[in-house]
């Protein structure tokens, strides 16, 4: 499995030599001006995503006007994010090859493309990270209880909330979740 991910990251590798693209240079601008006040205020997209906000407040300390940076770090959320979603689907099904199946699919999709080589929709696997790690601990809760697993579920749900607003779809998502598949 941590194979897979390493070929999908190889693959997408040379998006780490495109230079940034339309609205990057108003995020990276914006993320030079942050303050952690601002991070709960509308930029200059009008969108309120404070964990989007932080993380280009994050790529801007990390790597200033270097893209490469950029894409680093959002190569890694999308690492986390293919090592999450193998996780999860294992557990749910108890089978291993289901959660590289799983994981093949995700990473076969084009679509990630846009993405990773474009900066400015960072947002997306931010979401896509926090959804899936809501997933994950929610299920961990169900299995184990604990205030710990119950507490990783409402920050991994807050925080996919401040990252894309298309996020809301995971409270109807768990609830389908919980009476499709858990026993």
């Amino acid at each position: 499995m941590p194979a897979a991910v390493l070929g999908a990251l190889l693959l997408l590798s040379p998006l780490l030599g495109v230079r940034f693209l339309g609205d990057d240079f108003i995020w990276v601008y914006e993320a030079s001006r942050q303050t952690l006040a601002g991070l709960f205020q509308r930029g200059y997209f009008e969108f309120v995503r404070p964990v989007n906000e932080a993380f280009w407040y994050l790529m801007w300390w990390f790597s200033g006007t270097d893209p490469r940076g950029y894409r680093l770090l959002t190569l890694g959320v999308f690492a986390l994010t293919d090592l999450l979603l193998y996780q999860w689907v294992r557990e749910l099904t108890g089978r291993p090859w289901a959660g590289f199946m799983a994981l093949c699919l995700f990473l076969a999709d084009p679509l990630h493309v846009e993405p990773l080589g474009w900066p400015s929709a960072c947002s997306e696997v931010l979401a896509g990270a926090f959804v899936l790690a809501t997933l994950y601990a929610w299920r961990r809760w169900r299995l184990e209880g604990g205030t710990f697993w119950m507490l990783a579920t409402l920050f991994a749900m807050l925080a996919a909330f401040g990252s894309k607003e298309s996020s809301i779809v995971l409270l109807p998502g768990l609830i389908l979740v919980e009476i499709v598949l858990v026993p």
